[in-house]
């Protein structure tokens, strides 16, 4: 397909912060899990981001020869991605025995990847691994990309508590493009044949796409190829709000269930982004334009040797493919694509050590408009009151279906302010740069990073002041009660 789908990517990642799924103090566990059990009574979410990036593969998988190591990945590109989840407001308020809550976000993703056929083109031109040029070189690059979206969303949820164990919640959202850029490759290769005379013959394909979603009017006059980045980049902010008002929604779903069958157990699961009618879930995204290039020429007589002191031989070779870019592009409507919100599904279960203290395992399956991801995490939560909050993790992640390396993060969640708490969290604990003999190091193990940050202000439930007091009066009552034994021993 000339325009591959946002999911299919070769790299991936997600950018909520799994570490809040259960994090009983932070309002936006209920973005992962709707029925997550938080203990508040009220919340004002302030702005606050979570991003996270990962390259293709861990950097032990470059250390020595990097073209070489490059040519040996499984992966068929090199590159990398990141997802930002971006925190504007947001409100929450218990009632009796629910909880409803409105927040409002966005969701940015990138990538680049270049095919790691290219890449090690960039190294040795048209040599084979001994370091002699093949001259019946192939070398197909369509694995390249590069592509950038932000989503806008306002979230709208609801939670029951339908008795001391079971807890359900929903959640209906509204997703609009703010706008997206693509740049995809259906065919790239260069390859080179012998010819009966004993030189060579060079040949170039391509077939590619400039796609720009929500950016460029339909009606905007593009007469060449130039006008496509100019309008991109100086035309494109006057038209811009009147675009993004006409722009559709897509609606989503988010189901969540939290239940604990005993004092010592609990179990959660949770699915989110559930696809409903309308939108762009259809291909509806408007004014969508794009621009392609096909090309196809050969350079006869070339030689593996030849001089560039040659002005003939290379004026003949600019000049034919200078004709031939020229030649091949075309401005159109871009096809249509789909922009799904993000979707996210959840199934974990936690053992309690104490009140305050749990351990579990965690699955999650997420797949957004930068890649899909599969993590499986032993977590620990720790509840310490209104004041502090920890949560750390271990985790196994699996990026579109090849194996990537494990992490430790980490999030801490602490009252700075009156009702006010500051939440920051990261995953470069193992992967810190160190300094060894004047290098900069890394650890192998480094494939992605993430770091989370932002403000909430939260009113937790009274039964925590009630306990206060509670164990207040409890220990006068001991020490009355000494007293009194003291006194009548006297």
């Amino acid at each position: 397909m000339l325009f591959r789908s946002w999911g299919t990517l070769v790299n991936s990642l997600v950018a909520q912060n799994l570490d809040l799924y259960q994090m009983k103090g932070n309002p936006l566990s209920l973005l992962q899990n709707p029925a997550a059990q938080t203990d508040l009574r009220l919340h004002l979410t302030l702005p606050g981001l979570t991003t996270q990036g990962n390259l293709t593969t861990p950097l032990k998988d470059l250390w020595g020869n990097v073209g070489q190591q490059i040519q040996g990945l499984s992966a068929p590109n090199v590159g990398l991605a990141s997802a930002t989840d971006l925190e504007f407001l947001g409100l929450g308020a218990k009632r009796k025995n629910s909880y409803t809550w409105l927040q409002v976000g966005a969701d940015v993703d990138a990538t680049f990847h270049l095919d790691k056929d290219l890449v090690a083109f960039g190294f040795y031109g048209m040599k084979d691994a001994n370091g002699v040029i093949d001259p019946n070189y192939l070398g197909d690059f369509s694995a390249s990309e590069l592509g950038l979206s932000a989503m806008g969303r306002i979230t709208l949820g609801r939670q029951q508590k339908v008795n001391d164990k079971l807890r359900i919640g929903i959640a209906f959202q509204a997703n609009r493009l703010l706008g997206g850029f693509r740049w995809d490759v259906n065919e790239w290769s260069l390859s080179s044949t012998q010819t009966p005379v004993g030189t060579n013959a060079l040949t170039w394909n391509s077939d590619m796409q400039l796609s720009a979603f929500g950016l460029i009017a339909d009606g905007a006059q593009l007469d060449s190829a130039l006008d496509f980045p100019r309008y991109l980049v100086m035309g494109m902010v006057p038209a811009y709000w009147k675009m993004l008002r006409a722009q559709k929604n897509s609606y989503s779903m988010n189901l969540g269930l939290h239940y604990e069958p005993s004092n010592w157990l609990v179990l959660s699961a949770a699915v989110n982004g559930i696809p409903l009618s309308g939108g762009s879930k259809g291909g509806g995204v408007l004014n969508s334009r794009s621009l392609r290039w096909q090309s196809n020429f050969t350079y006869d007589g070339f030689s593996a040797g030849f001089s560039p002191q040659d002005t003939g031989t290379w004026a003949y070779y600019l000049t034919n493919l200078q004709s031939q870019v020229v030649d091949g592009f075309q401005i159109e409507s871009a096809p249509a694509a789909v922009f799904y919100a993000p979707f996210t599904a959840h199934a974990a279960g936690y053992i309690k050590l104490t009140k305050n203290h749990q351990v579990g395992l965690h699955a999650a399956h997420v797949r957004r408009l930068a890649g899909v991801h599969q993590s499986l995490g032993l977590e620990y939560q720790g509840f310490l009151g209104r004041k502090l909050q920890l949560a750390s993790s271990y985790r196994l992640h699996r990026w579109s279906g090849l194996t990537g390396a494990s992490e430790l993060s980490t999030v801490l969640q602490h009252r700075i302010l009156p009702w006010t708490t500051f939440y920051w969290g990261t995953n470069l604990w193992l992967s810190t740069p160190g300094f060894q003999n004047g290098n900069l190091l890394l650890p192998g193990n480094f494939q992605s990073w993430q770091v989370t940050a932002g403000l909430n202000v939260t009113l937790f439930e009274k039964r925590y002041q009630e306990e206060k007091v509670a164990k207040k009066a409890a220990k006068k009552q001991v020490k009355a009660q000494k007293a009194v034994k003291t006194s009548e021993k006297g």
